[in-house]
């Protein structure tokens, strides 16, 4: 009659190893800060604007974000930016919980503005971009 070792102890000793050893690097490598840093997400889930607007018109356009983990709406940095077409004047911006609007002026010409937001909180970012038109 052969011996063989109890496989459950056997199991539970191989996990604790396992365990341990995951831990240790985690803590090695500056990611000892818990499960929730490691299943963090940050994104933009919408960006409400007119698509289509009149010369010197008062425009705004929020962005709505979400977050799983250890993010807050205190950790959300919002940034705007114009990319493209004639500049937007009197540019103000409104920080929400979990939102950003931007209220500004359009351009007194005809074109195509294109601005894009970025998001960004504990070394996480999303960025979308929307295009709006501006005629007489």
């Amino acid at each position: 009659m052969s011996t063989f070792p109890d496989t459950p102890r056997r199991h539970t000793r191989l996990r604790n190893v396992v365990l341990s050893t995951t831990f240790a690097l985690l803590a090695a490598c500056g990611g000892g800060g818990g499960l929730n840093d490691l299943f963090s997400s940050l994104w933009i889930y919408s960006v409400e604007s007119p698509s289509r607007v009149d010369t010197d018109a008062d425009v705004s356009v929020i962005a709505r974000a979400g977050s799983t983990g250890d993010i807050s709406s205190d950790d959300m940095e919002w940034t705007w930016d114009q990319t493209g077409g004639d500049a937007i004047r009197n540019q103000t911006v409104e920080r929400g919980s979990n939102s950003s609007i931007l209220r500004f002026k359009a351009p007194s010409s005809s074109g195509t503005l294109t601005l894009k937001v970025t998001l960004r909180a504990k070394g996480l970012a999303d960025s979308e971009s929307l295009n709006i038109t501006v005629s007489n």
